[in-house]
């Protein structure tokens, strides 16, 4: 933020420029880091700020959506689907929908999942006690280990995509084994796993202060498993 708002730089006057050309009609930011977030809000050189915001990633509702009102600021909320860790859209967005003046941007891999989320737009927009008995349930299961795939882990002494290794649990939820077991990258990367070397400098960069050493470790354990036991299943086909 500082080398972008840095006069010397140059760079916030070009996309000032760009602004007065007609290039870009505003000017936003985004950010993972909620001090830094509150620092962009503040400096009243950006209309909109872009932050993870889910009910698991909830910090944005008490730290940053009331000062993001109070400088008249837009707040976009990415990654209301936790990155694709959360399954159950209704739970999700109706939890969003309690803020009116956020706009989210989900992602998507298939057009019924963007047919679904316009028909939680359309209502109704309540959460049901079952729906909130879930929430619970999802954040206490995931609230202490999610990894919001920022990457200011990195770099890894050793090479281990960090950020891949703890997200793993994800692709064994929502994809056949053998779209991750024969895709060469996954296992080429999940195996980097098995050499950390335990030096912590990841866990002092992250953000949200996992337990990375310990998850990546029981990660590639759930790797292996499956890959063995993928393996026996295809020998005997």
């Amino acid at each position: 933020m500082e080398k972008v708002l840095d006069p010397g730089s140059g760079l916030y006057r070009v996309f000032e420029e760009a602004r007065a050309a007609g290039k870009i009609r505003h000017i936003g930011a985004t950010s993972h880091q909620i001090d830094v977030a509150r620092a962009l809000v503040k400096s009243g050189r950006f209309e909109t700020v872009m932050f993870p915001f889910n009910f698991i990633t909830c910090e944005p509702a008490d730290e940053l959506l009331p000062l993001c009102r109070e400088h008249d600021v837009g707040f976009i909320a990415m990654k209301p689907m936790a990155g694709g860790m959360l399954e159950n859209a209704a739970v999700a967005f109706k939890y969003l929908f309690q803020f009116p003046d956020v706009a989210l941007i989900p992602g998507i891999e298939k057009v019924e999942e963007i047919e679904e989320i316009v028909s939680l737009f359309a209502g109704p927009h309540e959460m049901t006690p079952g729906e909130i008995a879930e929430m619970q349930r999802l954040t206490a299961e995931l609230g202490t280990r999610f990894c919001r795939r920022c990457d200011y882990c990195q770099p890894c002494t050793q090479g281990i995509p960090i950020s891949m290794a703890m997200t793993f649990p994800s692709f064994v939820k929502r994809l056949p084994p053998d779209w991750y077991l024969e895709n060469p990258r996954i296992p080429a990367n999940m195996e980097k796993v098995a050499s950390c070397s335990q030096c912590g400098e990841c866990e002092t960069r992250c953000p949200y202060h996992l337990p990375i050493i310990e998850t990546i470790a029981e990660n590639y354990k759930l790797f292996d498993e499956i890959r063995q036991q993928y393996r026996k299943q295809q020998s005997t086909a």
